[in-house]
């Protein structure tokens, strides 16, 4: 296996673990966090965000930081709105919306930026059509990468599930 497949593997990986604890979590917003809306209003934030990041930043910072780096600084916006998840209010949810939806779209761009050059450099170095590796590359990000819906819905299944037995549980012990 070639230095660039390890490295396809690590970003697919990488975004496969990253969007497993996202995907469950934004899944769960609405019930989470359901006083006063806040929950369905961090997430109209979050893609506010991103339409606003998606006008100007991707370009900014891969041509200043690099993909491997914007990729990087971009799943670390992803992991400050899970942190903020922990305490939520009303100022903790938004101000971690807005970074996260400002990291969406650089951490996408840098993805897809990052796996054309590999491929094409993989495809020079093979005697192979660019074209061909580069499809083969977002093939295989896509396959690890999707998967991470299933695993964040068994995630929160598991976790309503449980919840589910304690209530019952304490409904029982109360009389009801």
């Amino acid at each position: 296996m070639g230095g660039n497949m390890k490295n396809v593997l690590v970003v697919s990986f990488g975004f496969l673990l990253l969007f497993t604890a996202y995907g469950g979590l934004q899944s769960l917003q609405s019930s989470l966090n359901a006083s006063e809306g806040m929950g369905v209003a961090s997430l109209s934030v979050i893609y506010a965000s991103i339409i606003l990041s998606s006008m100007f930043l991707p370009p900014i910072l891969i041509k200043n930081l690099g993909c491997k780096r914007t990729i990087v600084a971009s799943m670390g916006c992803y992991v400050a709105y899970s942190f903020g998840n922990i305490y939520p209010g009303w100022p903790t949810m938004i101000i971690t919306s807005v970074i996260l939806g400002l990291g969406a779209s650089p951490l996408w761009s840098a993805k897809c930026t990052y796996l054309t050059i590999s491929g094409n450099m993989q495809a020079e170095k093979d005697n192979k059509r660019g074209p061909d590796v580069v499809n083969q590359y977002f093939g295989i990000f896509f396959l690890i990468f999707q998967s991470s819906a299933v695993w964040g819905n068994l995630m929160s299944s598991l976790i309503f599930g449980k919840d589910t037995e304690i209530d019952r549980g304490h409904r029982l012990e109360d009389g009801y």
